[in-house]
């Protein structure tokens, strides 16, 4: 059965089957919170819009964008930690990462801070990234580089160690 898009992939409804969780940090949504938690966004939306398929303005979409401005940091999965990890300018690439150069096409943008309330948190380290992949798209006069969302990330590599002077940039998420 073919899979046809219902709406662009920064919609929740973009998803097809069940939300999943990483085992390590279930219990952040389950024991930690207060009901005093913080989210701070950390990101611009510029520009957003959508095509309706039908005349019904909350049904299913044919097309769809939403254009942000906000820091974007290069990053690759290491096959042999089974992580992601970003590559930061200014620093030689050891093998794995010169290999995956030639594959680069992921992104993470930095998205919010998140603050659990009564404990250890710190907007240091409760850095919420939107994992994104690189995408050519012809528009019928030339290509254009978008993204679509992969997933979401907490704890997106401390942001004094790494998030610090990442380049802002704007993006357009399909």
């Amino acid at each position: 059965m073919p899979i046809v898009p219902y709406a662009p992939s920064w919609l929740w409804a973009s998803i097809v089957g069940p939300v999943r969780y990483i085992d390590r940090h279930l219990d952040q949504f389950r024991y930690r919170r207060s009901g005093d938690d913080e989210v701070k966004p950390v990101l611009q939306v510029l520009r957003a819009a959508t095509v309706p398929q039908t005349a019904d303005v909350y049904g299913p979409v044919t097309a769809g964008f939403v254009t942000i401005r906000g820091q974007v940091l290069d990053v690759m999965y290491n096959l042999l930690g089974g992580t992601w990890r970003p590559v930061l300018p200014g620093r030689p690439p050891g093998n794995d990462e010169a290999i995956a150069g030639l594959f680069r096409r992921f992104v993470m943008l930095r998205a919010a801070t998140y603050i659990w309330d009564g404990t250890m948190s710190t907007q240091r380290t409760e850095v919420v990234a939107l994992l994104l992949a690189r995408v050519d798209v012809d528009r019928g006069d030339g290509f254009q580089e978008v993204c679509r969302r992969q997933g979401v990330v907490l704890h997106a590599f401390d942001s004094d160690k790494v998030w610090n002077g990442v380049e802002v940039k704007t993006i357009i998420i399909t």
